[in-house]
């Protein structure tokens, strides 16, 4: 699709300012999610996880709580940023406050987490690409 227009120019300019909002806010949110075991911010990370990974399949299962496969289609595309833009977050709580549970150092564990949710961020750009096209909201 051609980059002309103004609304594509502000759609990629507000994904690209979210993305690094996201990636600057992993270093106090590592420090914080290896500090104390938090069983309501780890389901929460995993949650947004497993959607994440849903979309990105074409989201069989969220598919069938609409009758119209179209508007479920078209729900899953608004969906996909908001929760492409939160994975690497969710990345990073998870693998901190697993690794904590595990017994690892606090300071091992805060450099896994970050390492894993700095990859995850690498990636979550052109998975949510993918996830929006798939859901007919290509930008």
């Amino acid at each position: 699709m051609p980059f002309d227009t103004l609304s594509h120019q502000v759609a990629w300019s507000l994904l690209i300012g979210a993305e690094i909002f996201t990636v600057a806010a992993l270093w106090p949110l590592s420090e914080w999610a290896t500090t104390a075991w938090r069983h309501r911010a780890f389901l929460a990370a995993a949650l947004v996880g497993v959607a994440c990974f849903a979309l990105n399949g074409k989201a069989l299962a969220f598919a069938r709580l609409f009758s119209d496969p179209a508007r479920a289609d078209h729900v899953l595309a608004w969906l996909a940023v908001p929760l492409f833009l939160a994975f690497p977050c969710a990345v990073c709580v998870v693998s901190g406050q697993s690794l904590r549970h595990a017994g690892v150092p606090a300071r091992s564990a805060r450099v896994v987490a970050l390492t894993l949710a700095g990859l995850t961020a690498l990636v979550a750009p052109m998975a949510v690409i993918s996830a929006a096209c798939l859901g007919g909201m290509c930008l």
